[in-house]
């Protein structure tokens, strides 16, 4: 268990605290990216439920680990034995930190599933609507829009008149398929809502059945090895967790509304992370998954920054061929200062337009 020496356990205790506000403050930018742009684009469902049961394994495995233990230390708190409370407290707060991981995870997949149902009406709206048209309610649509949901439909985000009628020609010479892709994208959502559901359901029964095993039997073996268990699947599991937002990246060739700054903060604390466990005395199911966790991520940020970078280029590139093709459909004007004679006699020929 952790370690007496008091310095070392002052110091585990805000180091540990830090890194539970730290793990809040790194994964909030996701979540403020959910409320501000109100879209799932770019989101990898599976990344963030993964992130989720594993960290509820974790969680859970860590406290069935130090059960007894707390619990002696509570009981000697209770009856005035006072000189192991450093301890106790270094494990609160490791497990507080654990717990704030999985709640941030749980939010930020509640928010996806919540505005991926959004994403699907807004669709739905679309295909509803006759945009060659041109109905308020068609611009209005076209303008909640992301582009990827632009390019199932076929519609295109230029406000060239030409590359607007491609757009609406694409999509009305193509309903059929539109469809399809919304069925598609209407069945993934009722299997991620059913996996999110079951987790809930699964990971309550979990919780639960260690709680009752644990109030009619002291921590054995048995206990032990169930909850050693839950971590090593977690660090075996999280070995695919950000593969599904790797491959999503990859393949979009965009960051979406998957939150940079946020993969900025996670990278590096995930190996605070991992000293920080190690250094408590935490089993290797514990911190493990973390590690691999941090390698993953870096993976991840660079293919982020790396398109990131690559749209605003393209960015870029296309306001100024906006501008251009603004400026080759507009009627030349020629000012008056330009049609001015050099000489009384108007030597370039605009005598008789002034």
């Amino acid at each position: 268990m952790p370690a007496t020496n008091v310095a070392t356990l002052i110091t585990s205790i805000v180091f540990g605290s830090t890194i539970a506000i730290a793990t809040v403050i790194s994964l909030s930018p996701q979540t403020l990216s959910f409320l501000r742009n109100r879209t799932s684009h770019g989101i990898s469902f599976f990344t963030l439920w993964i992130g989720f049961t594993t960290a509820c394994f974790v969680l859970i495995g860590a406290v069935v680990l130090s059960y007894d233990w707390m619990l002696k230390e509570i009981s000697d708190l209770v009856h005035g034995k006072t000189g192991r409370i450093l301890n106790l407290i270094n494990q609160v707060v490791v497990i507080w930190q654990l717990l704030m991981l999985a709640f941030m995870y749980f939010v930020n997949l509640t928010l996806y599933l919540v505005f991926a149902r959004k994403d699907l009406k807004r669709k739905f709206v679309m295909l509803q609507t006759d945009v060659s048209g041109g109905s308020d309610t068609a611009d209005e649509e076209q303008d909640l829009l992301t582009q990827d949901e632009i390019q199932d439909i076929g519609v295109t985000t230029s406000q060239d008149p030409l590359d607007l009628a491609i757009g609406y020609t694409f999509y009305r010479a193509n309903p059929s398929k539109q469809w399809k892709v919304y069925r598609s994208k209407r069945r993934f959502h009722f299997v991620h809502v059913s996996l999110y559901l079951s987790s809930l359901l699964f990971l309550g029964l979990i919780s639960g059945g260690c709680a009752l095993y644990l109030a009619m039997r002291k921590q054995d073996i048995i206990i032990n090895t169930f909850a050693q268990s839950l971590g090593y699947i977690s660090s075996v599991v999280i070995f695919v967790q950000w593969i599904p937002q790797i491959v999503h990246t990859f393949l979009s060739k965009s960051p979406g509304n998957f939150s940079i700054f946020m993969m900025m903060l996670l990278c590096p604390g995930a190996f605070v992370n991992v000293v920080y466990l190690a250094a408590t005395g935490q089993s290797i199911s514990t911190w493990f998954s973390y590690f691999v966790s941090g390698l993953q991520q870096i993976v991840l940020l660079a293919l982020l920054i790396y398109y990131s970078i690559k749209e605003r280029i393209a960015k870029r590139k296309q306001q100024k061929l906006d501008a251009y093709k603004k400026m080759a459909s507009s009627p030349m004007t020629i000012s008056e200062e330009n049609l001015r004679f050099s000489g009384s006699s108007g030597r370039y020929g605009y005598g008789a337009v002034i």
